[in-house]
């Protein structure tokens, strides 16, 4: 009710470079230092007719920290996306707002109150994602952000304007994910049979799940052709890490490459591919025997 108060008495110019409202794509903006671009495939959209926007709703990208001058000489559109923002665009009125809280007090429902409470944060956002994707031609949405139950209401949102949402695989999906990963897309891009399964087993609401293997983009390709000519076996190891949800500590991470180096060591004919998901080489240094780890990498590179 605060947020939605201060909206109306104190309106504030929208943070974006949306200078004209066309059908657009919006894509989810992630710090390209740290996480995978998703807009790497922008040379095939027709700006002719769509413009291509990041919206920036991230916890870890502000809008202070956001280089919005790089976004706009790539030829994107950009646009804050946080919370607070989002109610200004939406212009989502009082009466709106109080009818969803009588919900909550409303003595004839028999459901609990914790979920009266979250069925008025379902509204509030479906009500408020609804009015900006129409306002802005969103015809398809990007979105990253696996862990976060506002994607299912982002996906009903867009449905209603007639677009659709989109989503990449992210690498560590051969673990027991906790329910609140939804898999909300109505087209889900993995990168091949063996996740396709996985995520198939698992409750979804995807209309479309389809491997399409996985995407390198240029720079990459230059790095992998300094491996080895001579190696006749390859071995990749992709996005190795450790986190709260997977079943993974850094000691069993430091085993896991210390055995993979001892076997590359054992067989001078092999080589290997690896890109750690949360670490440069030197960083690996931060687990367990990690310096010898980085040590025989070194060696091995040299």
């Amino acid at each position: 009710i605060v947020a939605v108060l201060l909206s109306k008495i104190i309106p504030a110019k929208i943070k974006s470079n949306i200078f004209k409202v066309r059908p657009s794509i919006w894509v989810e903006y992630s710090p390209v230092d740290n996480f995978f671009d998703c807009t790497f495939w922008k040379q095939y959209v027709n700006t002719h007719n769509f413009d291509m926007v990041h919206y920036i709703d991230r916890n870890d990208t502000p809008i202070r920290n956001v280089p919005v001058k790089e976004i706009e000489k790539s030829g994107l559109r950009w646009i804050d996306a946080h919370s607070f923002s989002l109610i200004q665009m939406s212009k989502i009125s009082l009466l709106t707002v109080m009818k969803y809280i009588y919900e909550i007090f409303n003595k004839s429902s028999s459901l609990p109150l914790w979920f009266k409470v979250f069925k008025f944060y379902y509204n509030f956002w479906l009500c408020t994602y609804t009015s900006i994707f129409k306002y802005y031609k969103v015809k398809v949405l990007i979105q990253h952000q696996d862990h976060f139950w506002r994607q299912e209401v982002q996906k009903k949102a867009i449905e209603s304007s007639g677009g659709i949402i989109i989503g990449f695989q992210w690498s560590n999906y051969l673990t027991s994910y906790e329910p609140v990963i939804f898999f909300p897309y109505h087209v889900y891009f993995l990168w091949g049979k063996t996740i396709y399964d996985f995520v198939r087993k698992k409750d979804n609401t995807c209309k479309y799940i389809i491997p399409s293997g996985l995407w390198i983009t240029n720079d990459k390709k230059e790095e992998l052709n300094n491996i080895s000519y001579n190696s006749n076996f390859i071995i990749s190891i992709f996005d190795s890490s450790v986190a709260y949800y997977l079943h993974q500590t850094p000691d069993t991470l430091s085993q896991f490459y210390l055995k993979i180096l001892q076997i590359i060591e054992d067989n001078t004919s092999w080589g290997a591919i690896v890109k750690s998901k949360n670490w440069t080489l030197d960083g690996l240094r931060s687990l367990p025997q990690g310096d010898t780890i980085v040590k025989r990498f070194k060696f091995l590179m040299g």
